[in-house]
């Protein structure tokens, strides 16, 4: 699957969604550039995941601005099956729309969004038994990985991964995980 990976196809998606501006105060602005992606290998990381496994329904908890959604879309669609739910509190309705009008309409039709907090979702009757994969990248404060962790550890057929963890010396607003 490694040597089918046309990197060119994450670099157009992480352009809308994975892409961050450095502050222009930053010493990284002066010796690395304006542009960073952080984390952009879990959009190759989960494409690779679903065309090797081929899940039917793949629960994420954190949609952001969409890097890992798409990416496992843009799998799916290559494969001919699978739907995605994605949840998150904060969807920005215009960058949904910006993303709709920049990425084929057939990604989109496998993508159901619902806006709430994960432990609403859970409590839902939107969610299902059982998901093939489960991607954590919601709340990043402890309570909420825990509680994220507790209402899913027993709904994944094939993985459940988590993303953005450290080490307890990183001091990061909101991640404590």
């Amino acid at each position: 699957i490694g040597q089918n990976l046309i990197l060119g196809n994450f670099d157009q998606i992480g352009e809308l969604t994975a892409r961050k501006s450095r502050d222009p105060g930053s010493e990284l602005f002066k010796t690395a550039g304006c542009f960073f992606r952080p984390n952009y290998e879990r959009g190759l990381l989960m494409y690779t995941l679903v065309k090797k496994f081929k899940p039917e329904n793949f629960l994420e908890i954190g949609f952001g601005r969409g890097y890992v959604t798409l990416c496992v879309a843009m799998a799916m669609e290559e494969n001919g099956t699978g739907k995605i739910t994605t949840v998150d509190p904060n969807f920005n309705k215009d960058h949904l729309l910006r993303l709709q009008n920049s990425y084929p309409q057939q990604w989109f039709e496998r993508i159901n969004f619902f806006q709430s907090s994960s432990d609403t979702f859970f409590e839902s009757e939107e969610v299902e038994d059982q998901y093939d994969i489960i991607f954590l990248d919601g709340d990043h404060r402890y309570e909420a990985v825990k509680n994220d962790w507790n209402n899913s550890k027993d709904r994944f057929n094939d993985a459940l991964i988590f993303d953005d963890y450290h080490g307890l010396t990183v001091n990061e607003k909101d991640i404590e995980v």
